[in-house]
């Protein structure tokens, strides 16, 4: 009659690395937002990288800690340049 939701209170469930990543992300990359005076770019950031990290552990693969290695490295330059671009231009400008 009445179906029971198996997401709720299932740690096993296939999403909660995700959802966990999002949180975690987006705190992180609002912290680093702050930093560089951009809340709006660093958490879009941050949360991009916390749902390919969520995603990939999500998963459940022998690569993960290869590909989780890889996005964070490329995401953290990434943010690196996108926060730095203003500053630079500024400073030339």
């Amino acid at each position: 009659m009445c179906e029971k939701n198996s997401n709720n209170g299932d740690e096993n469930n296939q999403n909660f690395y995700l959802s966990v990543g999002i949180g975690i992300g987006l705190t992180i990359g609002a912290a680093i937002g702050v930093i560089f005076n951009n809340i709006a770019i660093g958490a879009g950031i941050g949360m991009l990288l916390g749902i390919a990290i969520g995603a990939l552990i999500d998963k459940n693969t022998k690569d993960v800690k290869r590909s989780v290695i890889k996005i964070v490295v490329l995401s953290i330059l990434g943010a690196i340049i996108v926060l730095l671009i203003p500053k630079i231009l500024d400073f030339f400008w």
